[in-house]
């Protein structure tokens, strides 16, 4: 078995709201291998984006710590740290500038993580990375609202891998993009990580979608890890009744519902 990549171990995290005092992380710990995507799935408000600003070192946890290849990570990280663990949000718009044209967007990335690369350079690995999400040139000089929303989120996918990361944290990327598109970049996804070896922290609420992309599977619940298992396992035989209730709702697809997103894909 690989050695993690990321550990979290024995996290907790609690707001004060109104002098009430939330629990939103709990004794949580996991971890995450190379290659590996792991999936943090719960009901809205259950931990798991603060989780994920935690592991991006965008929130401090009251107990506990991160670690990076088997050393502690510092919730106020160098460059290189940040360049190693990246983001993509559920609204592309929140990480693309909207007064920025897609190229000015990537290259900004390219400059600020790679400062030795000289303009030729940098122009020659913003067409690389265009293509690695498979994105015209074209739309170089477009602006975020130009372009369709699986469009923009190919593009922070893109502004991502400028960086050259080891780990994306995946935040509800595909939950406001329509059925075929979501597979359509789920795809990408997956083809990204073998390709480059890259690791996930996939946090989404959309089981159908884990069982597509996750090897491993961690569900929250009120701030807490319930049940942690490889994806098929967590189907074939969840061990809590909350998992069980999750994956009751889970949208049962027909042959005929995969026949025809086959046609699709294959016109597209």
């Amino acid at each position: 078995m690989n050695t993690p990549r990321l550990e979290v171990r024995a996290v907790s995290k609690t707001f004060t709201v109104k002098l009430h005092k939330i629990h939103a992380l709990k004794d949580v710990s996991l971890d995450l291998r190379k290659g590996e995507c792991h999936a943090v799935v719960g009901e809205s408000g259950s931990g798991k984006s603060t989780l994920g600003k935690v592991i991006l070192g965008l929130l401090s946890p009251d107990e506990g710590m991160v670690l990076f290849d088997g050393k502690p990570v510092p919730t106020r990280r160098t460059l290189p740290m940040k360049r190693s663990i990246q983001l993509v949000q559920q609204n592309p718009l929140s990480t693309l500038n909207p007064k920025r044209t897609v190229s000015a967007s990537v290259i900004q990335a390219l400059k600020i993580h790679h400062p030795d690369l000289n303009r030729a350079e940098i122009l020659v690995r913003f067409e690389e990375v265009m293509g690695e999400v498979r994105m015209p040139m074209d739309l170089a000089d477009r602006y975020p609202s130009e372009l369709s929303g699986g469009q923009r989120q190919r593009i922070a996918i893109a502004r991502a891998l400028a960086c050259d990361p080891e780990i994306i944290v995946l935040d509800e990327p595909t939950s406001a993009l329509d059925v075929l598109v979501q597979d359509q970049l789920l795809r990408l996804l997956s083809e990204l990580r073998q390709r480059k070896q890259l690791s996930y922290v996939f946090i989404t609420h959309d089981l159908g979608v884990v069982r597509q992309l996750a090897d491993r599977v961690s569900v929250f619940q009120r701030g807490e890890i319930v049940e942690t298992a490889p994806t098929q396992d967590l189907f074939d035989n969840p061990q809590t009744a909350y998992c069980r209730e999750l994956l009751s709702s889970v949208p049962v697809v027909s042959e005929e519902d995969l026949k025809f997103i086959s046609n699709l894909h294959a016109k597209t």
